[in-house]
């Protein structure tokens, strides 16, 4: 087995945050991360941990005073143990660094290094850490290199300064939302949100893994931080047939589908396609280049991304190394899901 190569990872300082610290300065170098997504963000941490009963730790890399690095840890304690813990509803959960501003090489050396310490500054303090790395981190050698796992994942993304071809079929749906008199708001209306969504919900047989309570006062602290906002399609009788929230930070280039739904009755009249179409015209406009569609790791959803004109983009997660009765454990976990 090849060894891996030597490490400047001792040149950074790696550190858990006082929350002063974070308040004042978390946001502000997400926003300007190259990997910026608002499941990195304060609002979306703190209120997905509260609403499952985690706590999250803020770490950074640093070399002087300067932010290079950062990884949020959502933690729980069990068994004497702080073991990570997974929010639900978080497509990402990655690691960021400061934007490059040397050559190439020494872009890609600061960050192999500082991904180096800051895997092996989590590993060794909680149990089970699994990180979902955005599609912009397609270089996992430093989680390999520190004895993680990487497994591929899929996504698509829809480019919103040169949009992608749509599929026939979907262009016949449009053509027929639009003779139908489908309207397109951006008002903010949970209760409307609900109603769609709830059914398609039961409908699918998923779960939301929070209850009403807790999923409309996150998506309101979301909305309220600027970073979560609503599309809903209505009919020519201004009943509410499909509906989404979709998160971004603004000034970010990527926007990012967060939960949607559709009424049943409306499934054969293309509303959906429709929809996540005027979304991206919508998210455009909002000054976003990208609209990442989070997830195309099923056939039927990756071929209804991909018709509406989108890319297939790979990305990884990364699990930090397991002990013989943790992977035992994992494995009849799995079994019994």
């Amino acid at each position: 087995m090849t060894q891996p190569p030597s490490d400047d990872s001792s040149r950074f300082d790696v550190r858990r945050l006082e929350p002063p610290e974070v308040v004042a300065r978390w946001d502000a170098f997400v926003a300007k991360s190259g990997e910026a997504n608002p499941f990195a963000t304060r609002a979306w941490l703190d209120g997905v941990a509260a609403a499952v009963g985690a706590r999250v730790d803020y770490w950074v890399a640093l070399r002087g005073e300067e932010w290079v690095g950062a990884q949020a840890i959502p933690y729980r304690r069990a068994l004497g143990r702080t073991v990570y813990r997974g929010l639900p509803l978080a497509a990402y959960s990655s690691p960021l660094f400061r934007a490059g501003s040397g050559s190439p090489s020494s872009t890609e050396s600061e960050r192999l290094d500082v991904g180096r310490a800051l895997a092996r500054a989590v590993s060794g303090r909680y149990r089970l850490v699994s990180l979902l790395l955005v599609p912009a981190v397609d270089d996992v050698r430093a989680w390999q290199w520190e004895g993680w796992r990487a497994l591929p994942r899929y996504t698509c993304t829809l480019d919103l300064v040169t949009p992608g071809k749509p599929a026939d079929s979907v262009r016949r749906h449009v053509r027929k939302c639009v003779e139908a008199g489908v309207t397109f708001e951006t008002a903010w209306d949970l209760d409307t949100f609900w109603s769609v969504f709830d059914e398609t919900r039961e409908r699918q047989g998923f779960g939301l893994s929070l209850d009403k309570d807790a999923f409309f006062t996150l998506a309101k602290s979301l909305a309220d931080a600027g970073v979560a906002w609503m599309a809903t399609a209505r009919s020519a009788t201004q009943e509410a047939i499909s509906s989404q929230i979709v998160l971004s930070i603004p000034g970010t280039p990527t926007a990012f589908m967060w939960v949607a739904g559709t009424r049943k009755a409306q499934l054969s009249s293309g509303v959906s396609a429709w929809l996540m179409l005027e979304i991206a015209a919508e998210a455009a406009r909002r000054g976003h280049r990208t609209w990442d569609l989070c997830g195309a790791d099923y056939p039927s959803i990756a071929r209804f991304k991909r018709e509406l004109g989108a890319t297939l983009r790979s990305y990884f997660q990364v699990e930090a190394p397991r002990s013989a009765l943790e992977r035992l454990a994992l494995t009849l976990k799995r079994r019994h899901a």
